[in-house]
């Protein structure tokens, strides 16, 4: 009883308006954007730390500082965050603005001394309380589409400033339109034991909801749970995350998962709170209603785990809440059936404990898993192919690096060290290249996926070309530089002209290097760029072009 108390306090909570702040950014009609993604939302090895605000596919709408504060921290990088602002506010909350295309004249004067100052696009800056004061809703910058961002839109959070902890922004910012309840797809079940059965099989069991809503389902021995649902916005039609998830046993709550406060330390346990085997097989997030043996997320209640006899009946009620109160729920039992024997399984490989270090060596290649990197015990198989890939089974995240170690092919012993690296095949045809270090005959990289890896070299440098039309500038125009490469990609660039380093942003997801010449400081006249840039295998490539620049 005092554990539902509980909850029905946290959920009451939720439902409060915190509204401290007005909303970030304004559209051209002076209202709020509908959202299109949440707080704690399920994305690939890692929870959403922040609200995503719509621009209507633009970009430059106006960003407000939601409170006075000072800027703290400025970050440019071609991926991730893209272009980010941080602003600390008096009350001990951190507010953070993403994806930006630029920042206000005041503050970008103070980002592009330090582009300058340490010749480098990509780059954090801190800043003193003293230096860059903003005021409640001035416009410190325009929205973008920069980084890994897939579409124009403002990412916005709130963090509690000495801890560094992304909180739901929804706390802070007025209540957004929302009546619209959270969707259940189905449910999974699973099996905890070797006895253990789910309609007569050991197996664990995904069912539609249409197949389990008001339903019987038939089991045996220790049994948990896991729900597969989204939330969705009224304002937005985008799936988005269920802030609260409960599953009751008549009026005991069993379990409870329910995030309003993220580490960033611990992000990457995702991969524990949801069937990764699930996700990445039948791109289904499934959120287990029991814990992983390596799961130190701290936003559970209960443990989710049922155990039934022959002939024992239990009513389960799942239960999906959003931040604004709307509920959905699902109703279902489990019937407790008479043991079942089982063939053994055929369990391949060497069994692997999760707190412990796993070391496997065959054929002259090498894994090493350090101890609490798995989420959970698992048999570990290592073999190598014809092709001399190394193939690691069962593809499964680590939450920490492990280190793999294969041999330098005989044909490949001629090339240079460094031109070698190994690469993790992907489903989709493609690859995933890993930094790696080589040694006479041997080649190591660090990998938090197990996978199948190959040995692969890159010997040709990047390719860079001019995709500006004319050479004849004026102020309004940009310089466009095409940039691409084969295999192992962008590690470095830098531009010149007349022999000054200039700066230029690495648009990766257009594949060019672009700058506005209304940013450069450079005068009237004819002028040289240079432009060099090297792939993760040290291959280089130079580019050279006059062009004649009128102010």
């Amino acid at each position: 009883m005092k554990r539902t108390l509980v909850f029905l306090l946290s959920v009451f909570s939720a439902t409060i308006s915190f509204a401290q702040y007005p909303f970030p950014i304004l559209s051209p009609s002076a209202t709020p954007l509908p959202l299109s993604a949440s707080f704690a939302e399920l994305r690939d090895n890692h929870f959403h730390s922040g609200i995503d605000i719509t621009t209507q596919g633009t970009v430059g709408l106006p960003v407000k500082s939601v409170a006075d504060g000072y800027v703290s921290r400025i970050s440019v990088s071609p991926y991730g965050y893209g272009l980010a602002l941080y602003i600390t506010h008096p009350d001990g909350n951190t507010t953070v603005y993403a994806h930006l295309k630029q920042l206000s004249p005041k503050i970008d004067a103070s980002l592009l001394q330090e582009h300058y100052k340490r010749k480098s696009f990509a780059l954090n800056a801190y800043f003193s309380p003293n230096e860059l004061p903003v005021k409640k809703g001035e416009v410190v910058a325009f929205s973008g589409n920069s980084g890994s961002s897939g579409g124009p839109h403002l990412h916005f959070e709130v963090r509690d400033t000495k801890s560094e902890h992304p909180l739901n922004p929804l706390r802070f910012l007025p209540s957004v339109p929302d009546n619209v309840s959270p969707v259940i797809y189905g449910i999974k079940l699973y099996v905890l034991t070797n006895e253990s059965s789910v309609q007569g099989r050991n197996s664990d069991k995904y069912f539609p909801i249409e197949q389990i809503e008001n339903k019987d389902i038939p089991v045996h021995g220790k049994i948990a749970c896991g729900l597969h649902g989204v939330d969705f916005f009224q304002t937005s039609g985008r799936p988005c995350g269920i802030v609260t998830i409960r599953l009751k046993e008549k009026d005991n709550v069993i379990w409870q998962s329910s995030i309003s406060e993220l580490s960033f330390d611990q992000t990457r346990f995702i991969n524990a709170h949801i069937d990764w085997p699930e996700r990445n097989i039948n791109r289904r997030f499934v959120q287990r209603s029991f814990k992983l043996p390596n799961n130190p997320l701290p936003f559970y209640a209960g443990d989710g785990l049922l155990s039934l006899a022959p002939g024992e009946k239990k009513e389960l009620v799942y239960e999906a809440l959003d931040f604004a109160g709307n509920i959905r729920s699902i109703h279902f039992s489990l019937v407790g059936t008479s043991p079942t024997s089982f063939a053994p399984k055929t369990l391949n490989g060497d069994f692997a404990v999760w707190n412990k270090t796993f070391v496997k060596d065959t054929l002259n290649c090498s894994l090493l898993i350090p101890r609490e990197s798995l989420y959970d015990d698992a048999y570990i198989s290592v073999s190598v192919a014809k092709n001399n890939d190394l193939h690691i089974a069962p593809e499964l995240p680590l939450q920490k690096e492990a280190s793999i170690s294969l041999p330098i092919p005989n044909n490949m012993k001629s090339l240079p060290k460094n031109s070698l690296l190994i690469a993790e095949r992907l489903k989709n045809g493609k690859f995933n290249v890993l930094k790696t270090v080589a040694n006479d005959s041997l080649l190591t990289a660090k990998t938090k996926k197990l996978g199948t890896f190959f040995v692969a070299s890159d010997t040709v440098p990047p390719r860079l070309f001019s995709k500006n039309s004319r050479t004849q500038l004026v102020p309004s125009n940009s310089i466009m530089i095409g940039i691409s490469d084969n295999f192992s990609g962008i590690d470095q660039f830098n531009c010149y002209i007349d022999g000054r380093w200039m700066l230029f942003e690495y648009d990766y997801k257009n594949a060019r290097l672009i700058s506005s010449l209304s940013r450069l400081p450079i005068e009237t006249g004819k002028h040289h760029l240079r432009a060099v840039a090297t792939d993760l295998c040290g291959n280089e490539s130079v580019f050279e072009w006059d062009f004649t620049y009128n102010k």
